[in-house]
């Protein structure tokens, strides 16, 4: 019996820690949107200067790729300005207004 409330307990911890990584990453692909565009950008000016891509194809091609990171900045604008920004649980917007008032 002893044995697998210790084995239930040890595939408790394991998947755990499985979702904390998982979720570590995925937290983490997030940020680093624009690196990873910068380096595909770099990708294509490679396969562009090596002949590889015309010159029309990496225009396109960059033309697209700048327009989804411009799209993802103002979807990140967009999503910023609906959440009133807050720290340690205070609505910062309320506080200033709250101030303004006692002045």
């Amino acid at each position: 019996m002893l044995v697998w409330v210790v084995v239930l307990l040890v595939i408790v911890f394991v998947g755990a820690m499985v979702i904390y990584r998982v979720r570590g990453q995925m937290l983490a692909g997030g940020e680093t949107q624009s690196e990873n565009s910068a380096g595909l950008l770099e990708h294509l000016r490679d396969l562009n200067r090596s002949g590889q891509l015309s010159d029309e194809e990496f225009a396109k091609a960059r033309s697209a790729l700048l327009g989804k990171v411009q799209e993802d900045l103002d979807a990140r604008q967009e999503r910023s300005k609906e959440r009133p920004p807050k720290i340690g649980g205070l609505d910062l917007d309320r506080l200033v207004d709250d101030l303004d008032d006692d002045l």
